[in-house]
């Protein structure tokens, strides 16, 4: 996620033209009938998502890269 805070000062909200910030939220652990993954244990419990300043639109990071598509 490095990159992306250098760059944020360049990227923008493609739905409205704010600026973006870098947020951090806490992973969901995901459960399967046979198997179960638990989450706390591991380090990086947390993903990053991109948030508008202006008109609060998320967007996800997919293996650090910003998918700043319109909905």
């Amino acid at each position: 996620m490095i990159w992306i805070k250098e760059y944020l000062h360049i990227l923008q909200c493609p739905s409205c033209g704010g600026d973006l910030e870098l947020k951090e939220y806490p992973k969901k652990n995901i459960l399967n009938v046979d198997n179960i993954i638990d989450n706390s244990n591991n380090s990086n419990n947390n993903e990053y998502k991109l948030l508008c300043k202006k008109c609060n639109k998320t967007y996800d990071i997919a293996e650090e890269i910003p998918i700043l598509l319109r909905k």
